[in-house]
C-alpha cells in the first residue's frame, strides 16, 4: 500500500504476478525459485500439483502462493494463514492436507520448526515459478531503468554471484528429475 500511495519509491523482493503487473512495473528478476508442496508424512494421496484438486490447501494470505492457487483454481478450500510458519504448524497439527510455499522458504522453515511429521515433495511445482524483482510505480520509468542497470552491473562484475552463493543454499549436484522439472517450468 505504501508503494501504491507514493510513500515508497520501490520495494525489493516482490514476486512478479499478473495481478501485481496491473499496479506496478518490475525490474528484471534477480531471483527465481519454484514452488513446493509440503504434506504430512502419512499422506500418500498427494504426489504432485495435480493431486491437490479436492484437498484442503493451506498457504499464506496475500502471498504469491495464494494468488497462484486462486488464479489456477487449484482446489477448494484454500485456507490462508498470517505466515508460512503458521501454515506449516497448522498442517502438522492435522488440519488441511497440503501447504503450497516457495521451495526455499519451505526448506528453511522446516529446518527451523523441526516438525518431523512433515515432508516436502521431491517434485517442485514447476508451474509456480517465482520471479523476484524490485517493484516501482508505473510512472517511475527513470527509477526502473536505474535499478535494472544496477542489477546488470552486479551480474557483470560478479557481485551477484557472490551474494547469491553466500545467502542461498545451492545444491552442488542436481538430480536428473530436478533438471527435467526446471526445464519444463521454463517453457
Amino acid at each position: 500500500d505504501e508503494l501504491a500511495n507514493g510513500k515508497l519509491d520501490t520495494l525489493p523482493v516482490v514476486g512478479r504476478t499478473p495481478e501485481r503487473e496491473i499496479l506496478y512495473d518490475f525490474t528484471n528478476p534477480y531471483l527465481q525459485h519454484f514452488g513446493a508442496l509440503i504434506t504430512r508424512d502419512d499422506n500418500i494421496a498427494i504426489k504432485n500439483i495435480h493431486d491437490v484438486k479436492g484437498k484442503a490447501l493451506i498457504t499464506m494470505k496475500g502471498d504469491n502462493a495464494e494468488e497462484f492457487a486462486r488464479r489456477n483454481n487449484l482446489t477448494d478450500p484454500i485456507i490462508t494463514t498470517s505466515s508460512f510458519e503458521d501454515a506449516l504448524k497448522l498442517l502438522s497439527s492435522g488440519k488441511g492436507d497440503v501447504v503450497l510455499v516457495q521451495q526455499i522458504v519451505g526448506k528453511q522453515l522446516m529446518k527451523k520448526l523441526n516438525l518431523p511429521n512433515l515432508k516436502m515433495l521431491n517434485e517442485p511445482v514447476a508451474s509456480f515459478r517465482q520471479d523476484y524483482c524490485f517493484a516501482v510505480n508505473s510512472d517511475n520509468k527513470e527509477l526502473l531503468a536505474i535499478l535494472n542497470e544496477g542489477l546488470a552491473n552486479t551480474r557483470a562484475n560478479g557481485t551477484y554471484t557472490q551474494l547469491y552463493n553466500k545467502w542461498f543454499d545451492i545444491p552442488t549436484k542436481y538430480t536428473k528429475e530436478y533438471l527435467i522439472w526446471v526445464a519444463i517450468g521454463m517453457f
